[in-house]
């Protein structure tokens, strides 16, 4: 995978002070207090699942979430796999609470690391695929 020039590399980019980052992410459930759209939040490292893909290759992605710059995207790729969820929840990613991004995958596709507590409580809305 090639995020910069040169070698194969993942940047973790921290946000800048004032400056959050909106990201979509696929969900299971749109129950806030559901265990499921907790587990939505937990990568698949924490859920105890097998590396796939360059996750066999970047161990760091398997650390971190799926999630895209807009709403389509995220809708799309949630149309294309349905067995990745039915909901996709808008998160508001703010400076302080150590969320980090990197611009992973095919364009609009980021990789995001954080708390999975901390990125429920970021969750601005959840709507139907």
């Amino acid at each position: 995978m090639r995020t910069t020039a040169g070698a194969p590399r993942v940047t973790a980019i921290e946000l800048d002070p004032g400056n959050p980052l909106t990201v979509w992410r696929i969900v299971r459930s749109d129950i806030r207090h559901d265990s499921v759209l907790l587990n939505s939040l937990r990568s698949n490292y924490e859920l105890g699942h097998r590396p796939r893909g360059l996750e066999l290759s970047f161990a760091v992605l398997q650390m971190g979430l799926s999630a895209f710059i807009s709403r389509g995207a995220a809708a799309r790729m949630a149309d294309k796999w349905s067995k990745l969820g039915d909901y996709i929840a808008e998160i508001r990613l703010e400076h302080g609470f150590g969320f980090n991004f990197s611009a992973t995958g095919p364009h609009g596709h980021l990789t995001i690391w954080g708390d999975p507590v901390k990125l429920h409580d970021a969750i601005q809305a959840i709507d139907p695929v």
